[in-house]
Formats: C-alpha cells, structure tokens, sequence
C-alpha cells in the first residue's frame, strides 16, 4: 500500500511539473512557476511574496557598528557581521588612515589624532599692476610690485616667516625698505602689512610683496632682485630682473 502511495505521488508530479522534495531527492526544479510550495527557499521569487520571507526580509540586523558589514543570513535564519578593514571610526590607527602626504590631510582625524605637519607650498614670482615680463624680465612703467603667494597646506599651523629682498643695479645694492636706486624705493610686507608671518593657519594663504614706487625715477635701469622667504621648516629663494622705465 506505501508502494503505492509513493508511486501515485510521483505520477501526479510528472503529470502536473510540480516540484517538490520526497526522501531528500528532489524531482525537478520548481522555482518559476509562480506557485511558493515546500523545498523553495526566499530567494525563490515564487516566495517573494510569502509572509514568513517578507519578515525575513525586513529583519533589521544593523548592529550601529559603521566598522562591520551586516547582513541577514536567511539559510541559518540569523544575522550575520563582518569586520570592515580598515576602518574609519575603531579607535585603531591604521596606516592608510593617517597623514597622506600627497593631499597633506590626515585620512581618518577620528582614529589618527597626529594632524599632517606644516608644509608651505610657494609660488612663483608673480606680476602685479603696471608690470608685464617681456623677454623673462619684469617691465615696469609705474607704481607697481611683484608678489609671491605661499599656502600651508598642512593641518598644523607654521612657525614665524620672514621676507626679506636684496636689489643691485650698477654697484648700487638695498636691502631696507624705503631705500631706492636711481629714485626707484623699494619696500616689502606681507598680506597683514608687517614685516613677517607669526604663524601661518592651516589650509590658509598669506602674500609676499615687493613694492616699487617710481615717482622719483632719474633713468632708466635693469635691477637684479632675491626674494628670501624663510622659516624653521623652510626657506625659498626667488631671482628675477626688473627692468625700470622713466
């Protein structure tokens, strides 16, 4: 009579395409034929729709740990965390999350307290008004200045910076502001009008600027110029030739 039975069964299943599992053989596949029966899992889109896998879906198993990936396990009916590394957020200071030298910005401040060191970065000799560079020297034919921009692109602020320029022109050299050749005076400062940098912010601009006032010119001359800008952590120099013209 159980012969029977079983043979019965698996007539109706050959018959209707049914799928199901007897003995822990399975008959054929049954996943598609928009029918959720016994043997198909959620992920069977059958099943989608059943609510026993809609609560299996909705299962929240965020632990509001951001340093682990979490997920629902719906074969072992659990949910499942796994350890994201590196992680921004752990308290553990890896070395991908500290100072990237190339952008000069810590990666993860939250884990990594040590910030990126001071690093000024300077430009190069720019022209302002009344001045053009013809032939790699600057022209000047009014009250004008050259300016030099420096950025400190660390997240540390700098130590004290200094300017200081040195002009020659047939024997005649000055190094002290309002001092002048041929009746050119020159003059230095930075942005804030003094003649150097307390400390320079981080991710802050500051501006070197060497002024001439030609009010008083007798001739025309070329002057060979040496910017220095000097700090505990740096010093840059910048040459250039100013040619003067009544």
């Amino acid at each position: 009579m159980k012969k029977l039975l079983i043979l019965l069964m698996i007539s109706v299943l050959f018959v209707s395409g049914c799928d199901i599992t007897i003995t822990g053989d399975t008959v054929r596949e049954l996943c598609g034929d928009n029918i959720c029966q016994v043997g198909e899992s959620c992920s069977c889109s059958d099943c989608s729709e059943n609510e026993v896998c809609r609560e299996k879906e909705d299962k929240d198993c965020d632990d509001l740990n951001v340093c682990t990936l979490d997920k629902y396990n719906e074969n072992f009916d659990k949910c499942e965390y796994e350890a994201i590394v590196p992680c921004c957020g752990d308290n553990i200071c890896e070395k991908s999350e500290s100072c990237n030298l190339e952008i000069h910005e810590t990666s993860c401040s939250e884990d990594c307290k040590l910030k990126c060191p001071t690093f000024i970065e300077v430009s190069e000799v720019i022209c302002g008004e009344n001045c053009r560079k013809v032939n790699g020297k600057f022209l000047v034919d009014d009250e004008s200045y050259i300016e030099i921009e420096l950025y400190n692109k660390g997240e540390e602020g700098s130590k004290v910076i200094t300017g200081k320029f040195d002009c020659e022109s047939e024997f005649r050299s000055i190094r002290i502001d309002y001092d002048s050749i041929f009746g050119v005076k020159f003059d230095d400062h930075f942005d804030n009008v003094q003649e150097k940098i307390r400390s320079l912010a981080e991710k802050s601009k500051n501006r070197y600027r060497l002024n001439f006032d030609l009010s008083e010119i007798e001739k025309d001359f070329e002057a060979d110029c040496v910017v220095i800008l000097d700090s505990s952590v740096f010093t840059e120099t910048r040459s250039f030739k100013v040619l003067f013209k009544s």
